[in-house]
């Protein structure tokens, strides 16, 4: 793992600690990390985020949408700006290539 993967991790969780909405029926003493959000999108990011910090390829960009509902507060425009700016970081570590199966 890089530690330009490692920062881009960081600063996916760090996104999705402001800005995800979380579901309410998440409960962390039985769902895993990624089911805590309402929204897939969101959900999306945090695979990515993780993926990234295992050294994991990067196989597609994540469906992942500001306008999606997904993210508060929704007229934050700074925060729709650092979204789109990791996505944008995401695609510079996209391979194109499956993963294969362990």
């Amino acid at each position: 793992m890089t530690t330009d993967a490692l920062e881009l991790s960081d600063e996916i969780m760090r996104f999705l600690d402001a800005h995800a909405n979380s579901s309410a029926s998440y409960d962390p003493e039985y769902d895993e990390p990624g089911e805590r959000y309402s929204s897939p999108d969101a959900s999306e990011l945090h695979v990515v985020a993780a993926r990234l910090r295992a050294g994991v390829e990067i196989d597609r960009v994540p469906f992942s949408e500001w306008g999606s509902g997904g993210y508060s507060p929704y007229s934050d425009q700074d925060a729709r700006r650092l979204h789109d700016e990791i996505v944008d970081k995401i695609r510079g570590h996209v391979t194109g290539r499956r993963p294969s199966s362990p």
